[in-house]
């Protein structure tokens, strides 16, 4: 079972982000742009990997493992970084 957070009012750090998706982050882009999933890095490298429907139907690509989506403010200071 794979996790699928939404964090619209402020960015974690680089360990928080790392600690909600359980690796190495990953930023994967929806395809207007407008939509910035963060990914487990190493997902598909796990033994049994996983698909996260929820992350793939809205990025429009297959995504395995922990994600979150980054909107509202939290999306905001991605940008500025």
């Amino acid at each position: 079972m794979t996790r699928f957070t939404v964090l619209s009012d402020k960015l974690p750090d680089l360990e928080g982000m790392q600690a909600l998706v359980g690796g190495l982050i990953e930023p994967v882009y929806g395809p207007n742009g407008e939509l910035v999933c963060i990914a487990n890095e190493e997902a598909l490298c796990c033994a049994e990997p996983v698909l996260n429907d929820a992350a793939s139907r809205l990025a429009c690509r297959p995504i395995f493992g922990d994600v979150f989506v980054l909107k509202g403010n939290a999306l905001k200071e991605w940008e500025r970084d």
